[in-house]
């Protein structure tokens, strides 16, 4: 092969892999869907579930793994990605499950290399059923699966939860199936990991640049902003609070604090509640005549300076440039089924609610936005975000100097 043709090869492997994975490792069986049909598959049956009540379950394969020291990873492949012997192995139960499955269900491949099915009307007894019947003939020595409920049992906060059945173990929940309790979330779904959304190579393209470039620029005004609250406020510069991520995922969000230290959430829970509750109140901020915040907190939060150090989780990955804002763990507790589409894609420091009117807006617009965002994300979307993001800050700064202009006024009156 010349010099040029084998260039051309890696181009174009280094473009499949990133638009459609690791280029050739998922064998295309008949009756198959491919990552992305059957992720579309997947969101359809989602939606018919939370709006006609049209309940489903989805069951997953995949290899119990080779033993430690016979898989060495190869160069461009990623600890963890499926080996040949594994994908071969599946391809062949792949077979095995389009034949079992029902006309109505669809069958196809799930990210890292697992296979799926979607068992509609099915309960999560009778999809342990099938796979049990999918892993006869001693398969169940070589592959485990999982089974999904949605909604959960309860129907309403999406408690049930998955079980898996391993070879000659007891049931046991998976990783997928965590729950996050830390902070009052309440079971949160365990599919969720598997509603989000893929987050491509051009984004976290996008962020990395954006972010070190924006960390460069910004760095001397968190140097003041960080010096001011050491000198005004005894405690860390710091505040950290665990967020929800994209899939349901906890992480440490990073924030310049703005409010004396030790502090309880009870007043701001309480407030979400109603909020979250309601509906269609707006979103409007707590900050007025708090004294909670420490001397100069308020111009801090107007101009968004706290929020610099998130630059910080998205260079780790937690969080993007763009994105839904990143919800406390009881907020998710109380959404609605559907407002968890929120956490598909993976938070923002900024986003189309932010842009669109922020706290002007109710938390069911909020919630439609970033939906929204999340099944329509391109890289012009997150441009014009991120051009828009200024003149929204300025706005929001304007609307917050008229409020205490009025404020002032009608004290004065009184």
């Amino acid at each position: 092969m010349q010099r040029g043709e084998g260039f051309i090869v890696l181009i174009t492997d280094m473009f499949r892999r990133i638009t459609h994975g690791k280029a050739g490792a998922l064998p295309m069986v008949p009756g198959l869907l491919d990552l992305r049909n059957f992720k579309r598959a997947l969101d359809k049956s989602r939606q018919r579930a939370e709006r006609c009540g049209h309940p489903f379950a989805l069951v997953t394969f995949e290899s119990e793994g080779e033993p430690e020291g016979e898989s060495d990873v190869k160069l461009g492949e990623e600890p963890g990605s499926p080996s040949n012997n594994s994908v071969n192995g599946l391809g062949k139960l792949a077979r095995v499950v389009v034949d079992r499955a029902r006309l109505s269900d669809e069958a196809g491949w799930c990210e890292g290399g697992r296979l799926g099915v979607i068992l509609y009307g099915a309960s999560g007894a009778s999809a342990r059923i099938f796979a049990e019947s999918v892993l006869g003939n001693g398969q169940r020595e070589r592959f485990r699966y999982v089974v999904f409920a949605y909604p959960g049992r309860d129907g309403g906060d999406g408690s049930g939860r998955p079980k898996s059945q391993e070879s000659g173990q007891k049931d046991k929940a998976p990783e997928a199936a965590s729950e996050t309790e830390s902070i009052g979330a309440k079971r949160i779904d365990a599919c969720q990991s598997l509603f989000a959304k893929p987050h491509p190579a051009w984004k976290r393209l996008l962020d990395i640049a954006g972010s070190g470039l924006a960390l460069l620029v910004a760095s001397p005004f968190m140097l003041l902003a960080g010096l001011w609250i050491r000198s005004v406020s005894p405690g860390s510069v710091f505040f950290r609070q665990e967020r929800i991520g994209r899939g349901g995922r906890p992480f440490t969000m990073l924030k310049f604090r703005t409010m004396a230290v030790d502090l309880g959430e009870s007043r701001h829970q309480d407030y979400m509640t109603r909020v979250i509750t309601d509906g269609e109140a707006p979103m409007t901020k707590l900050d007025a005549r708090d004294p909670r915040i420490i001397r100069g907190g308020r111009l801090l939060r107007k101009l968004c300076i706290d929020e610099l150090p998130q630059l910080l989780n998205v260079m780790r990955g937690d969080m993007s440039l763009v994105g839904p804002r990143p919800p406390i763990g009881y907020e998710v507790a109380k959404y609605h089924r559907w407002c968890r589409g929120r956490l598909d894609c993976t938070p923002g420091m900024t986003g189309l609610w932010q842009v669109s009117g922020k706290n002007r807006l109710t938390f069911k617009e909020m919630a439609r936005l970033d939906i929204f965002y999340a099944n329509n994300f391109s890289l012009w979307f997150d441009l014009m975000i991120i051009l828009r993001t200024p003149l929204a800050i300025v706005r929001q700064l304007l609307d917050g100097l008229g409020k205490d202009q009025r404020a002032k006024g009608s004290a004065g009156n009184a």
